[in-house]
């Protein structure tokens, strides 16, 4: 299984060892945010989001999927939100793996 490390925008470990849902969990609520994943009409599901703090409504993003099962439509969302460069800046995943790779060259590069 893979495993996810979040990173905040200063490139700080906020957490490691996350699931995948844990990890989409980790980016969808930071900065005051919430999200909630809804089902749309033609069976499929649409990730919705909102920023209290910003005291916005919920807004539709452009995160579905046309999967009519809720497990496999989340983890089709949630692995495009781990994917997606649009949060970049603000916190980010990156799998356990590849951290653990980061910090071997940075390793090296020092010696």
């Amino acid at each position: 299984m893979t495993t996810y490390t979040i990173l905040s925008g200063e490139g700080e470990v906020q957490a490691q060892g996350l699931t995948l849902t844990e990890a989409a969990h980790e980016i969808l609520t930071s900065d005051s945010r919430e999200y909630d994943v809804r089902q749309d009409d033609d069976g499929g599901f649409t990730l919705w989001t909102r920023q209290q703090v910003a005291n916005r409504g919920w807004e539709m993003t452009t995160f579905f999927s046309t999967n009519s099962d809720r497990k496999q439509a989340e983890d089709e969302i949630f692995t495009a939100i781990v994917l997606s460069p649009r949060f970049r800046g603000h916190c980010e995943a990156i799998t356990d793996e590849a951290y653990a790779e980061m910090l071997a060259q940075g390793a090296e590069d020092e010696e």
